[in-house]
C-alpha cells in the first residue's frame, strides 16, 4: 500500500507553484497495488542530474574558453619563436629527379636575417628563394622583399650547390648579414678609365660571378648576381663599377648606365633583363667613398 499526494503524483505537471496562486490540491488517496509510478523524488532524479551535467559542461567550457585566452599570447610569442611546421608546397621527387632540390628555412625571433632583404642572404647562383610563406599566404619574393620573424623561405638550389646553402642557414642564424662594409675609395686626380672588352685571363681573378679582381683592382663590393649565366655586377676599391660576364665592362656610374641603356636597346631579351638590372642598381647605390668633412668647431668666445 502506498500513499501518493496529488501536488506531486502523475496529474500534476510540475512541483513548483507559481506565486499568488493558492494549490488546490486534492485529497489523499490510498489505493492497494503495485507502485508502477515510484516516488516523487525517483521522478525528479532524471531533471536533477541532467540539470548538473548542463552545469558542469557549461562550466568546463568556461574554463577551456578562459585558459584559450591566457594561453594565446603565449603561442603566438612561440609561433615566432619556433613555427609550426608547415606543409610542403613543392613536389619533391619531381624537383630531385630533374637535379634540384628545395629547402625550407623557418625563420626565428632574433636571427640574423629578421628584417634583412632578400638580396642580403648571399645565396649561391644556382640557388633562389622562390616563394616566402608568411601568415599563410604565399609572398612573391623580390630582392627588395624584407624577410620577418615567422616566415617560411622556400629556396630552390641544384643539387651541386646544396651545401653551400646548408652552410649559409647558420649563418642566417647568427650572422653576419649582407656585405662587409666597403672600404673608401682612392681619390684620383683624373678621371676614371671606361673599358669595354673581352673578359681574358688578365681581366679577371676568380669565377664570373664572384670576381676577386677585376683589371687587377680588388672587388670591394658585389652588387647583383646574373642568373641565367655566370656574371656579376661589382663595386672597384678604385671607385670604378664593373660587369662581368661574355662582355667586362667597368667605369665610372655615369660610364656604366649610359652604356648599359645604349646596349639594352638592341639586345636580345636575357641581356636585356640584366643590363636593366644593372642599371637599376647602380642607380640606387647609395654609397659615397669621398671622404667626410667634420664642420670646424666653432672658437670659443674670447673672455676680457
Amino acid at each position: 500500500m502506498t500513499i501518493e499526494m496529488g501536488a506531486f503524483g502523475a496529474d500534476v505537471t510540475s512541483p513548483f507553484v507559481p506565486v499568488g496562486v493558492t494549490p488546490n490540491y486534492p485529497p489523499p488517496r490510498a489505493h492497494i497495488g503495485p507502485d508502477k509510478g515510484g516516488s516523487w523524488i525517483q521522478r525528479m532524479r532524471p531533471i536533477v542530474l541532467a540539470h548538473k551535467t548542463m552545469f558542469g559542461f557549461s562550466l568546463l567550457g568556461s574554463f577551456l574558453a578562459l585558459g584559450a585566452l591566457w594561453k594565446r599570447p603565449q603561442l603566438e610569442r612561440r609561433a615566432l619563436d619556433e613555427p609550426p611546421e608547415s606543409e610542403p608546397i613543392i613536389e619533391v621527387g619531381v624537383i630531385r629527379r630533374l637535379g634540384a632540390e628545395t629547402v625550407e628555412h623557418a625563420v626565428r625571433r632574433g636571427d640574423a636575417i629578421v628584417d634583412a632583404h632578400v638580396r642580403d642572404l648571399g645565396l649561391p647562383r644556382e640557388a633562389l628563394v622562390s616563394v616566402i610563406v608568411r601568415d599563410h599566404e604565399a609572398v612573391a619574393p623580390r630582392g627588395s622583399t624584407r624577410i620577418r620573424a615567422g616566415d617560411r623561405l622556400h629556396v630552390l638550389v641544384r643539387r651541386e650547390a646544396s651545401d653551400a646553402v646548408d652552410d649559409l642557414q647558420e649563418i642566417w642564424r647568427r650572422g653576419p648579414i649582407g656585405a662587409p662594409p666597403r672600404p673608401r675609395r682612392k681619390l684620383r686626380g683624373s678621371s676614371p678609365i671606361f673599358t669595354v672588352r673581352p673578359p681574358g685571363e688578365d681581366g679577371i681573378t676568380g669565377e664570373l660571378d664572384a670576381p676577386e679582381l677585376v683589371l687587377s683592382q680588388p672587388v670591394a663590393a658585389r652588387l647583383r648576381v646574373r642568373r641565367d649565366r655566370p656574371g656579376a655586377l661589382v663595386a672597384l676599391e678604385d671607385g670604378r663599377y664593373a660587369v662581368t660576364g661574355p662582355l667586362l665592362i667597368a667605369g665610372s656610374r655615369d660610364d656604366v648606365t649610359t652604356y648599359a641603356r645604349r646596349r639594352a636597346a638592341a639586345a636580345d631579351p636575357d641581356d636585356r633583363a640584366w643590363l636593366q638590372t644593372v642599371v637599376g642598381a647602380l642607380a640606387i647605390d647609395i654609397f659615397d667613398a669621398r671622404a667626410q668633412v667634420r664642420p670646424a668647431r666653432p672658437a670659443s668666445p674670447t673672455r676680457v
